[in-house]
Order: structure tokens, then C-alpha cells, then sequence
């Protein structure tokens, strides 16, 4: 994603908690189980079984998962659009 940062994104991933729901490769104890592992996030095809895993459909959802599936327990952390095209830019890097 244009002008997004993986080593952005690392620091964000750790600052948001997500380790807490997720396991990450390259993130200090980011060892949670509830959500799914996000290893080798890059070979997804979808996120929450129903939106592409494009990049930017990617970065939407970490905004807020709330809009494309209500139901979901990913919640809605205040994540800004360009803190997400980091975050995506890191999960991809993988």
C-alpha cells in the first residue's frame, strides 16, 4: 500500500494489543487464540469467511470490523485508516 510501513504497523500491532487475540509472527508475545493466527496472513483469501483479502478490504475491516460483520467479537479499537494500511503493510511483509 502506497506509503504505508511495516515497521509502523509492527509498533502498532503491539501497541492496539492485538497479540492478546492473535498469534503474529515477529511480535513479542503475540500469542492469543481467540481470533485467528494471523501467520502467513499474505496467503488468506478471505477475512471473517466473506470479504476478499485485498489489501485494502484488509485495512477496512481492522477499522471497523463491526460494518461487515456485525456479529463479530473483533472489536472496533480506533484504529485510523492510515494506521491500518500499516498494520496491513506488516501482515503482508510475512
Amino acid at each position: 500500500m502506497p506509503g504505508a510501513s511495516a515497521p509502523r504497523g509492527r509498533a502498532l500491532i503491539t501497541y492496539y494489543g492485538c497479540g492478546a487475540c492473535h498469534r503474529i509472527s515477529g511480535i513479542d508475545q503475540a500469542d492469543g487464540r481467540v481470533g485467528p493466527s494471523l501467520e502467513g496472513f499474505a496467503e488468506r483469501r478471505y477475512v471473517s469467511g466473506r470479504l476478499a483479502a485485498t489489501p485494502a478490504s484488509v485495512a477496512q475491516w481492522i477499522v471497523d470490523p463491526q460494518r461487515y460483520l456485525p456479529q463479530t467479537i473483533m472489536p472496533t479499537l480506533g484504529v485510523t485508516p492510515g494506521q491500518a494500511r500499516d498494520i496491513v503493510a506488516y501482515l503482508y511483509r510475512q
